[in-house]
């Protein structure tokens, strides 16, 4: 199994120390990461940052900017996957409804 470093690590610096070489998960809610993961990662993965802007309370309602920079941070080669959004307090009906 693969172990992922959330990100943000601050600083910087001390972020390129934990991730040189090892893999690292970059939110779309704090995306500040995503350049220095790709540079020193083995890999890295991207989450939707749907918890994170449920937890400030602003859901979101238009996924269609995290699928553009998804869709960029898939054309790096280390990108292993991206993860699909979410309602967080949703039904499944809610869920689904994400699939139209």
């Amino acid at each position: 199994m693969i172990h992922y470093h959330g990100l943000p690590i601050t600083p910087e610096t001390a972020a390129a120390v934990v991730l040189q070489g090892g893999h690292g998960f970059v939110s779309f809610a704090e995306p500040r990461n995503l350049g220095l993961a790709a540079a020193v990662c083995q890999s890295f993965a991207v989450d939707n940052g749907a918890f994170t802007a449920w937890k400030q309370g602003r859901p979101v309602q238009d996924w269609r900017p995290f699928y553009e920079w998804a869709g960029e941070a898939k054309l790096i080669p280390a990108c292993d996957f991206a993860v699909v959004p979410d309602v967080i307090d949703g039904d499944e009906a809610a869920n689904d409804a994400l699939l139209a």
